[in-house]
């Protein structure tokens, strides 16, 4: 009995030390990873789901919130943009685009506490990009400001 308990306790440390920063949500923990932006430290999760993914039954209806997660969630890496009209050549790089797209970024001061949000809709005219585009990560905004940024497909 005490191998897989062994087992067990390290696999949990190496899977907990994957993640630079992890935060608890009212969904579960979420694992994030700290960059660092003009000298400052910042926190930064990536492809949180507030919604789940709108296919089947759930196409054309109004977003069901997401379901709780056992563990710590991945929010190392940027997820799907939503499908985008045919024909639109994406000008914001190389994006993976698929309908499990309803995702939440967040970026924030390493240790913020009580500080402001900015929720961050990105343009595109409902027509083309994603808040997983590279150049729409509210990095730079955190580390100026101190505010937290929060963006979504």
């Amino acid at each position: 009995m005490k191998g897989p308990v062994l087992i067990g306790v390290l696999l949990n440390v190496l899977l907990c030390a994957a993640y630079d920063v992890r935060r608890p949500t009212s969904l579960g923990h979420v694992g994030g990873q700290k960059i660092d932006i003009l000298g400052t430290t910042i926190e930064e999760f990536r492809g949180i789901p507030f919604a789940l993914p709108p296919v089947g039954e759930l196409r054309f209806k109004p977003p069901v919130p997401a379901k709780a997660w056992r563990g710590t969630l991945n929010a190392t890496s940027r997820r799907s943009g939503c499908p985008q009209p045919v024909g639109v050549e994406p000008i914001t790089g190389d994006i993976e685009y698929g309908e499990d797209c309803l995702h939440l970024n967040v970026w924030a001061r390493e240790g913020s506490t009580n500080a402001p949000v900015l929720v961050w809709i990105y343009g595109g005219a409902f027509t083309y990009s994603s808040a997983s585009a590279d150049n729409y990560t509210g990095a730079v905004i955190a580390a100026k400001t101190g505010i937290v940024v929060a963006s979504m497909n």
